[in-house]
């Protein structure tokens, strides 16, 4: 009876350990330069303000392993930071001080695609990257 118990805490041990470990490797494979492909902004109400801006050779998010992400996108560039706060959601603080909060998804080593949380008539913005 001693060695069940034991082994079914060493299962539970084991089960923490790996999913603790889930944020970091999303943060490790978001690190690098990642190109714009596009930035889509709509609103879900009668897609009010829709635009669908094409990256260019010059746009670019660079994730640091530090938390820092340096952007480049339509000649603005900004030095921010960022965190994971759930397995597939990020947050990046600009230099203003304002933060947008994102979805990950299609996380690809080559590719990616970032979701603006937001509510869900709010406006969306998706911002798909290659690397």
């Amino acid at each position: 009876m001693k060695n069940i118990i034991i082994e079914i805490n060493l299962i539970f041990l084991i089960i923490s350990l790996i999913s603790c470990n889930k944020a970091d490797i999303e943060s490790n494979s978001l690190v690098g330069k990642w190109s714009v492909i596009n930035d889509s902004t709509f609103t879900p109400i009668a897609n009010i303000g829709a635009s669908n801006y094409i990256g260019t050779s010059s746009d670019y998010y660079n994730f640091t392993a530090n938390g820092s992400v340096y952007i480049s996108l339509k000649t603005l560039l900004d030095t921010c930071t960022y965190s994971m706060i759930a397995n597939n959601q990020i947050n990046i603080v600009y230099s203003t001080g304002s933060y947008d909060s994102y979805y990950i998804t299609n996380l690809t080593p080559n590719t990616v695609t970032l979701t603006l949380v937001t509510p869900p008539l709010g406006p969306k913005e998706i911002i798909n990257f290659k690397k």
